[in-house]
């Protein structure tokens, strides 16, 4: 591809052995013993990986946004779970800290983070709906030098699991013009009467898990307000177009690790006349190169946002499309893969059903698909 070079292929195939030799052997345990795999994002931060998007003063390696998509690519062709933790860690929960975080609140978070130390999770999600900011009931309140939360969120990524939480509560009378009237806040987990409820049973992603929180009289620093009062989604929305990147090339990722193990099996699965599944059926190759085009598309849609980042522009609608169509292609190419191994794809131990229940949380997770649509409708 255009993108490569000799840096960056040393790089593709440093986080390659990485997801092959220590993320691959893991994911059956965590899938099915729904372990958080800590020692993984600290992994990921010894190699550098969490700071391929950070310049050094903070302990990254410099900003490659190409860089960062190269190895989420390698991960999630793995894994799409493990895939969303780094990236959690890499952009889509510590890059606001960067934006518009205190000198304090880097030391303290930011950091440990990309060292891999510590995660950080935010947690928007209410019973009204994730985007229905002016619905929320989570409020805070000044007292003093501190604020004092009273809510609860749902549907929290990483509940129970991270050591900070991104908190989002309205704090004067929301204005859906301005987005003004909510404040995010940065709450440690062992703030009095911050409390982790209830956690899901996922179709997928169960190295993660996602559950509720509960404030009850929650009193936080002023300090720990990340960016300024009233102006929360501002903070969150400084990074919305990378997010949306990241998003996609999970997807992406996913859907090159179902399509090459398919080719692996189709061209191992021995059919008639000692034949393997390849060789036999016209059908079956030619499904196998729509697979290869549709990744192929994707990537350079992909590949093309994360320029336009390097560059400086801004390509949010293009990045929202991205995200669209590659849990799309993530979708299709995964369905064929389970239909290429037959009855094979149906059962779990093979692991190919994985690919497609991890596309089925990409629609969802992470900015629904059809809300994103409609946001792109706006800026059309």
């Amino acid at each position: 591809m255009w993108y490569m070079n000799e840096e960056r292929e040393m790089l593709r195939k440093m986080v390659a052995e990485f997801a092959e030799n220590e993320v691959r052997p893991f994911v059956k345990e965590m899938e099915e013993k729904e372990t958080f795999p800590m020692h993984l994002i600290k992994r990921a931060g010894e190699l550098g990986i969490l700071g391929l998007c950070f310049p050094e003063e903070l302990g990254g390696v410099g900003v490659d946004w190409i860089n960062l998509g190269i190895a989420m690519e390698e991960i999630s062709k793995v894994s799409t779970c493990v895939g969303l933790l780094v990236m959690m860690t890499a952009v889509g929960s510590t890059l606001s800290l960067q934006f518009v975080g205190t000198e304090e609140q880097k030391e303290k978070i930011l950091k440990p983070c990309i060292r891999g130390e510590q995660v950080l999770a935010m947690s928007l999600c209410e019973p009204v709906g994730s985007s229905n900011t002016a619905a929320y009931k989570t409020k805070a309140v000044l007292d003093g030098d501190e604020w004092v939360l009273n809510g609860g969120k749902i549907f929290c990524t990483l509940a129970g699991q991270c050591e900070y939480y991104g908190i989002m509560a309205l704090t004067d009378e929301f204005n859906p013009l301005t987005m003004e009237g909510a404040t995010m806040f940065l709450v440690h987990k062992d703030t009095p009467r911050f409390k982790v409820g209830h956690i899901e049973k996922k179709l997928a992603w169960h190295g993660s898990a996602t559950g509720s929180i509960y404030l009850t009289d929650c009193r936080v620093p002023k300090t720990m307000i990340l960016g300024e009062v009233n102006k929360g989604l501002h903070a969150f929305g400084s990074t919305v177009m990378q997010t949306y990147a990241y998003l996609a090339i999970l997807s992406l990722g996913g859907a090159v690790g179902a399509y090459e193990e398919a080719l692996r099996y189709t061209k191992e699965r021995v059919h008639i006349g000692g034949k393997t599944l390849f060789e036999n059926f016209q059908a079956v190759r030619h499904r196998l190169v729509n697979m290869y085009t549709e990744i192929e598309a994707c990537r350079g849609l992909l590949y093309g946002c994360f320029e336009m980042m390097q560059q400086g522009k801004n390509g949010v609608k293009e990045c929202m499309a991205a995200k669209i169509y590659a849990q799309q292609v993530h979708e299709s190419v995964a369905s064929q893969a389970v239909m290429l191994h037959g009855g094979n794809g149906l059962m779990v131990d093979n692991g190919i059903e994985r690919y497609f229940r991890e596309s089925k949380m990409m629609a969802v997770g992470g900015f629904a698909v059809d809300i994103i649509r409609d946001q792109i409708s706006m800026l059309l």
